[in-house]
């Protein structure tokens, strides 16, 4: 293959992602605020939004993975989960945040309460299967999902192996909620979306680079799960300890965050999640590719 090939695939490659990526946007812009959050700039919460409509942009997510995976090459056949969710956290980030929601849910001044948290826990509870849902869209659509079918099988059938899957799950889970109590701010500053999303990418894939150099597994099926794990564990800290690093000057306000972990709301956290674990795991490949012998 010569080097104006080569030039002209990478370009046309270019041109098939950003296509995808604005059909992607276009489509979840119109369905995300006709059916699930209308008004101006409302956090993005399914519990604030008809459930019919919900289910109808999770749906839409599965389908746009699908048709996207269509025009994926074989070799790539996380993209299209890649596109779609980074389309998803470009269309999310004009909308509100923890913050709003909190003063949404607290009509009154008082004491940190739970109340706020638990629909938090409930929107994962939507999102997680989803996302797998998207998973196997794709697969199917690039033409991977035997292959995939295969992994979890040996994945069933061999133990070391499951552990190794085990840890590279937990050590995503942790690396991340250490990076997001860090990377948040201040108990008492400002939840900014722009703060929220480089936080979620950062801790994501440093996530998955510690996981993949303690237990040697790159299978993103597990790393994303961390994310999944990440994000319970945040919500459901928040919701049994919602003042959590409240300073007791301040514990009759209820409108902080329990905690850095859960200032990303749950769509926020998996979609930006996923997509810096799998960049992550790209230039990881990209890396071994270079430092490998020809």
């Amino acid at each position: 293959m010569n080097a104006a090939t080569t030039t002209e695939s990478i370009w046309a490659a270019r041109v098939r992602v950003t296509l995808a990526l604005l059909l992607a946007w276009l489509v979840i812009g119109v369905v995300g605020s006709g059916f699930v959050f209308s008004g101006f700039a409302p956090p993005p919460v399914f519990a604030g939004a008809p459930v019919f409509g919900a289910l109808i942009l999770l749906a839409t997510l599965i389908l746009l993975t699908y048709v996207i995976g269509l025009t994926t090459p074989q070799q790539q056949p996380w993209q299209p989960l890649m596109i779609v969710y980074a389309a998803l956290a470009i269309w999310m980030f004009p909308l509100g945040t923890l913050d709003h929601w909190l003063v949404n849910i607290n009509e009154q001044v008082g004491a940190p309460r739970a109340a706020p948290y638990w629909p938090l826990l409930a929107d994962f509870l939507l999102i997680i299967p989803a996302t797998l849902g998207c998973i196997v869209a794709g697969l199917a659509a690039t033409g991977n999902l035997t292959e995939f079918r295969q992994y979890i099988s040996r994945m069933r059938d061999a133990r070391a192996d499951r552990s190794a899957g085990l840890l590279a799950m937990g050590t995503t889970a942790a690396v991340f909620l250490v990076l997001m109590a860090v990377l948040t701010g201040p108990p008492l500053g400002q939840t900014l979306k722009g703060q929220v999303y480089f936080a979620v990418a950062v801790a994501a894939g440093v996530g998955a680079w510690a996981a993949v150099r303690v237990s040697r597994v790159d299978h993103p099926i597990w790393l994303v799960g961390g994310l999944f794990v990440a994000g319970l564990v945040a919500v459901l800290v928040a919701a049994v300890f919602p003042g959590l690093r409240i300073p007791s000057d301040y514990e009759l306000l209820n409108t902080f965050p329990a905690w850095g972990p859960v200032r990303a709301l749950p769509l926020e956290l998996v979609s930006v999640g996923v997509v810096g674990v799998l960049w992550s795991l790209r230039q990881m490949t990209i890396a071994a590719s270079a430092s490998s012998p020809h």
